[in-house]
């Protein structure tokens, strides 16, 4: 049997790629897991690789080409194997022939207007229309040129005049209520987005715990910090800190970090922490590797190489692929006072960040004014039952509030 080589699932909300390279030619011999191509989307550049050695025997795509997601683009004839043209053709996605042009909409005809010339420019006073009527356009700073007249020979009647609407002078205000509708068609990439959403609502019975916490003691160390790491070209925010707190308590609280495959729980003794973000019309999830082993500097480095990988379309597969757990930052948008995540699906959980923001608390029996954020936990019932929800993000919670805690050596 020939060897298909698809366009590979590329993410949440990718729908197609851009070929941008082939590394190989027709006729090229190739080795299991070699690159032969390049593909590019608005996210990420990948490379094509064959799957088995053997022999490239066709490209269905050239450079510059767009592709979906899953369909075929080339042909790898394993060795021993000899494919004829009628073979290769019926693996061709297209068709033995070629994609026809698409056919150029007709563009359409201007429409035609006629300007009344006789009425253009004429003076209100040699208009035919009654005296009642010139007082009434008069009183009511009406222009009579303006008003079209339905009577005998064009003459303007009182219905006329009152049946006309005075243009409203300009005050930087739109004082007309916009009645009227648009339409257009919903974006490739948010019809998988929200294929993934519904796919994970439909599959999976989420539940919600909201709790809050005092984010004082993890401020001073973030401000002790920054500037230090700012000397090393670091941009340190807060995001660290919550993917540090999430990695230790999936550590320590291993059922939370497990998917499902049909009866299986499926436990990963590794903790990849994916971080939702939105590029563009785009969600992708660039994925932090062995968080739990990395400490505040390390995730700070990190965490800003795929973020301006994700803003240059620099990441790869290797980028967002692999997670086990993600984190979504309602917080950096100025924030909701709390969410419900909808969880990435086949992860167990997501976790909700949100704003901090100054609030009052009562502390020993006094109100005092504390810098407090919600965090949001969306569990699949599946798989985590309410007490290890709860328990799973008590401990976050713990962790934040008490900085010191998270393991691995100190915070740098």
């Amino acid at each position: 049997m020939p060897i298909k080589v698809p366009v590979p699932d590329l993410g949440v909300s990718v729908v197609e790629a851009k070929v941008a390279e082939w590394k190989k030619k027709i006729g090229d011999d190739v080795v299991r897991d070699e690159e032969i191509g390049i593909l590019e989307t608005d996210k990420i550049t990948t490379p094509i690789t064959a799957f088995k050695e053997g022999k490239l025997v066709a490209l269905f795509a050239k450079p510059g080409d767009t592709v979906p997601v899953g369909q075929t683009i080339a042909i790898i004839q394993k060795v021993g194997e000899n494919l004829s043209q009628e073979d290769i053709d019926k693996l061709n996605p297209h068709g033995s022939k070629p994609t026809p042009e698409p056919t150029p909409e007709p563009t359409p005809e201007p429409i035609k207007t006629t300007v009344d010339t006789k009425r253009q420019g004429s003076n209100p006073q040699t208009l035919k229309t009654s005296p009642a009527v010139r007082r009434y356009a008069s009183e009511n700073d009406i222009n009579l040129v303006d008003v079209q007249g339905t009577g005998s020979n064009g003459r303007i009647q009182m219905a006329d005049v009152l049946a006309f609407k005075k243009p409203i002078k300009s005050t930087g205000l739109n004082l007309e209520p916009d009645n009227t509708e648009s339409r257009s068609p919903v974006s490739s990439s948010m019809a998988v987005m929200a294929k993934h959403m519904v796919h994970s609502v439909s599959t999976s019975p989420h539940f919600l715990i909201v709790d809050e916490l005092d984010m004082t003691e993890t401020l001073a160390v973030y401000k002790n910090l920054k500037p230090k790491l700012q000397e090393s070209g670091i941009r340190l925010t807060l995001m660290s800190f919550f993917v540090r707190a999430a990695a230790q308590a999936l550590k320590d609280f291993p059922r939370m970090n497990v998917s499902l495959e049909k009866d299986t729980l499926i436990t990963k003794n590794y903790r990849n922490i994916g971080m939702a973000a939105s590029v563009g019309e785009s969600l992708i999830v660039p994925v932090i590797k062995n968080a739990d082993l990395l400490n505040i500097e390390n995730l700070a480095a990190e965490i800003n190489r795929l973020s301006i990988a994700a803003q240059e379309n620099k990441l790869t597969m290797q980028d967002i692929t692999g997670g086990t757990f993600t984190i979504t930052n309602a917080g950096m948008f100025g924030g909701p006072l709390f969410s419900a995540p909808i969880i990435n699906q086949p992860e167990a959980a997501i976790l909700g960040i949100h704003t901090v923001k100054e609030r009052a608390v009562v502390e020993n029996g006094n109100i005092v004014v504390k810098p407090m954020v919600y965090v949001s936990l969306s569990s699949d019932h599946r798989m985590v039952d309410g007490v290890l929800a709860v328990r799973f993000l008590c401990r976050v919670k713990e962790l934040l509030q008490h900085p010191g805690l998270m393991a691995t050596g100190p915070l740098l």
